[in-house]
């Protein structure tokens, strides 16, 4: 082997070591992250399974099921949520959150778990924090990179918060979702693609016990099923024929389509 040879040839290697060396760091920093985001996810948990598990919230939830389901479901119903209470209680002692029948003030080690996630560059985390509330075209630019990178990545946890994100946006139209600041649709819609994509929503799951515990049809098979039981099948449509969208998108791998702005119309005068 010639001396250039063996130059060249060294480089290659250099390069491999020094571009995998690089992709493994950037993996374990993504763990780390991502050990970190289930972590704090699991604490959310126990504040809202202890929330739940207060007499004002239980007699909320019994009134909903007198209003809202036949007597025959009464018993699967309390079930179902006694056993979501249990799971998400788990493992609980030791943190210091302010539980009240309206609110939750999470302990302060719980939410730094979220800010240290995103610094280790967790997808899930970078959404949750570090999303842009400004309209200002550059902002918008990057937080559309942001949310067609989650969708690429496949980070099932990250796309069903998506819905999140844009909700807390102040124009969610120029993320391509054609609702209102604080609309819960689009949330509900972003979880279900989620769930479709392959996220666990079913009987014993997060999404569904998360549901439950916030307001009721713990005793359905998915959460697709709770948020018909709850909101009705006009606005279940609604939001299914949505997912559906969303999802042939992403299928289709329609990333810039997926998040253009909405162009705002004008209907024919009344």
């Amino acid at each position: 082997m010639t001396l250039s040879r063996l130059l060249v040839l060294t480089t290659v290697v250099a390069l491999w070591l020094l571009t995998g060396g690089a992709r493994a760091a950037d993996t374990i920093g993504m763990d780390a992250g991502r050990d970190l985001v289930l972590r704090y996810l699991h604490e959310i948990d126990c504040g809202y399974a202890a929330r739940a598990a207060l007499p004002e919230n239980n007699a909320r939830f019994e009134a909903k099921l007198l209003e809202r389901m036949p007597p025959a479901q009464y018993m699967a119903e309390r079930s179902a949520r006694a056993q979501a209470v249990s799971r998400r209680s788990s493992a609980c002692e030791g943190l210091g959150h302010q539980v009240r029948d309206v609110s939750i003030q999470y302990d302060a080690s719980t939410t730094a778990l979220l800010q240290q996630a995103a610094l280790a560059g967790d997808r899930y985390a970078r959404l949750q924090s570090d999303f842009p509330a400004s309209d200002d075209p550059a902002a918008v630019a990057r937080a559309r990179t942001q949310l067609q990178e989650i969708v690429q990545s496949g980070d099932l946890l990250a796309i069903g918060d998506i819905g999140w994100a844009l909700a807390r946006s102040r124009h969610p139209r120029l993320y391509g979702s054609d609702t209102n600041n604080g609309d819960m649709q689009v949330i509900d819609t972003w979880m279900l693609v989620a769930c479709e994509l392959g996220l666990d929503c079913g009987s014993g799951s997060r999404p569904l016990d998360r549901w439950c515990l916030k307001l009721w049809g713990c005793a359905q098979p998915d959460l697709a099923g709770a948020i018909r039981a709850v909101h009705g099948e006009a606005y279940f449509l609604k939001v299914d024929a949505q997912r559906r969208a969303l999802v042939a998108q992403i299928r289709n791998r329609d990333l810039q389509g997926l998040f253009a702005p909405v162009v705002a119309t004008t209907g024919p005068a009344a």
